[in-house]
C-alpha cells in the first residue's frame, strides 16, 4: 500500500480489480452446470431405482479425479499461469455438461460427474489463484475482499442452479433441465477464450520462486508449517459440513416425500445463505480479523447440524438451510486469505491444491460412507456426528483467536 499522502492509481481495496468481473461470471456460469447437473443427476439416479448407495457414488464422482490431481493442478498453475489452466478446465466442463443431454442414462451421468468435477476444479483453482493477485496483492484486506467478490459468482450459481433444475424437472423432465444448465457452459467458453487474455497474468509475469524454495517442494514441506496445518484441518471440518448437507439433502428430501422443486428450493436457500455471507465479506474484512469470522462460522455450523435432523416441516427446513449457508459461506474467503498469507507466494497454487485435495477427500469419501450408513444409522446420528467434528474445529479456531489477540 502506498504511504499516506502519496497519490496513487491503486483503487480502494473494496473496489473490483480488473479481472474480477470476468472471473465472477466464469465461476457463475461454469458452476451452474455443476450445481444444476448434480441435483438433476442425483434425483435421476434415485428415481431410476439405482438406490441411495449409487446416488452417493454419483455425488462422490464429482471429486474423484480432483482428489487425485489437485496437488499437481496447483503446481501446474504455479508453472504456466491461471489462464491456460482455466481454458482446459472450461473445455472439460463443456464436454461433461452436454454428454447427458445427448444420451441420458445413469452411466452418462456418472461420466458427466467425472468430467464436470475435474473441469470445474481447474476453473475454480485457477480463478482463486488469479483473484489472489488482483489489485493490491500485498493487502490482506484486498485479498479477502477479492475472495468474497469471487465467491459471489459461486454463491449465485449455487442458488440458481438447484432451484432452476428442480422446477425444470417437475415441469419438463430431466433432459430439459440438463440442457438449460449445459447451455451456460457456452457463456463460460466465450468469456475464458475472449476476455481473460489481458487481465490474467502470463507465467513470465508471475513472481519466480527462489532457489531455496525450489529445492524442497514436497507435500510434507508445506505440512511442516503449523499454522498451515491448523488452517487445513479447520477448513476440512467446514468442507465436510458443506459436503454432508449437499449429499444428504436429496436422500433426506426423498425420504420425507419432498418434490424435486422443494428439494431445489432448500438447496437454493442454502446457497442464498452463502451468497449473503459472501456479499458481506468486504464489510466484515474491515471490522473483524479472519479467525474471528471462522470461529463465528463454526458456531453456526454446530448449531444447525444439531437442529436439522429434528425438523420435518419444509418451511423450517428452508430457514435452517439458509442459516447453515450463511455460516459455511462466512468461513471460506477467510480461510483462503489466511492460507495465502501462510504460504510463500511462489507456492500459493500448490498450497491451494493441497486444500482442494483435502476437500476432495471429503467429497469422495463422505458420499460413499453416508450413502451406505444412512440405511443403518438413520439421519440423526450422522448429522450429530458432524456437529461433533465441527465442534473440534471450533476449539481449534478459538485457540487461533487467542493467539492473534
Amino acid at each position: 500500500m502506498p504511504a499516506e499522502g502519496v497519490a496513487s492509481a491503486t483503487p480502494p481495496w473494496w473496489r473490483l480489480a480488473a479481472p474480477l468481473p470476468t472471473l465472477i461470471l466464469v465461476n457463475l456460469t461454469s458452476h451452474l452446470a455443476l450445481s444444476g447437473g448434480r441435483l438433476s443427476g442425483s434425483l435421476y439416479t434415485l428415481r431410476s431405482g439405482a438406490g441411495e448407495l449409487w446416488a452417493g457414488v454419483f455425488m462422490g464422482l464429482f471429486a474423484f479425479i480432483p482428489l487425485c490431481t489437485s496437488l499437481r493442478s496447483g503446481r501446474w498453475i504455479d508453472r504456466v499461469g491461471a489462464r491456460r489452466v482455466m481454458q482446459r478446465g472450461t473445455l472439460l466442463v463443456l464436454a461433461g455438461a452436454w454428454l447427458p443431454v445427448l444420451w441420458l442414462s445413469v452411466p452418462s451421468l456418472f461420466a458427466m460427474a467425472l468430467l464436470v468435477g475435474i473441469g470445474y476444479n481447474l476453473v475454480s483453482m485457477a480463478g482463486l489463484h488469479a483473484a489472489a493477485s488482483a489489485g493490491d496483492a500485498a493487502s490482506s484486506r484486498q485479498r479477502l475482499a477479492n475472495f468474497g467478490w469471487l465467491g459471489l459468482g459461486f454463491a449465485t450459481s449455487a442458488t440458481l442452479g438447484p432451484a432452476l433444475a428442480g422446477v425444470l424437472i417437475d415441469a419438463f423432465g430431466f433432459r430439459v433441465a440438463l440442457l438449460v444448465t449445459a447451455a451456460c457452459t457456452l457463456v463460460t467458453l466465450l468469456l475464458v477464450f475472449t476476455r481473460l487474455g489481458q487481465t490474467v497474468p502470463e507465467p513470465q509475469e508471475l513472481p519466480q520462486p527462489r532457489r531455496s524454495e525450489v529445492a524442497v517442494r514436497g507435500l510434507f514441506d508445506l505440512l511442516r508449517r503449523p499454522r498451515l496445518r491448523q488452517l487445513l484441518l479447520v477448513g476440512l471440518t467446514i468442507s465436510a459440513s458443506w459436503d454432508l448437507f449437499v449429499i444428504m439433502l436429496p436422500v433426506v428430501g426423498t425420504r420425507l416425500g419432498f418434490s424435486a422443486s422443494l428439494v431445489g428450493t432448500i438447496s437454493s436457500a442454502f446457497a442464498l445463505g452463502i451468497f449473503i455471507s459472501r456479499a458481506l465479506t468486504p464489510t466484515l474484512a474491515v471490522r473483524f480479523p479472519e479467525w474471528h469470522n471462522v470461529r463465528a462460522s463454526l458456531v453456526g455450523i454446530v448449531a444447525m447440524f444439531v437442529l436439522l435432523p429434528l425438523v420435518r416441516a419444509p418451511a423450517l427446513f428452508i430457514v435452517l438451510a439458509l442459516l447453515l449457508g450463511v455460516s459455511i459461506g462466512l468461513s471460506q474467503p477467510n480461510i483462503l486469505s489466511l492460507l495465502h498469507a501462510a504460504t510463500p507466494r511462489s507456492r500459493s497454487g500448490e498450497a491451494l491444491g493441497l486444500r482442494y485435495f483435502l476437500g476432495n477427500c471429503s467429497s469422495v469419501l463422505m458420499p460413499l460412507f453416508f450413502g451406505s450408513a444412512i440405511g443403518v444409522l438413520g439421519v440423526l446420528p450422522i448429522f450429530w456426528l458432524n456437529a461433533g467434528v465441527a465442534g473440534a474445529g471450533l476449539a481449534s479456531a478459538q485457540q487461533a483467536v487467542r493467539r492473534v489477540r
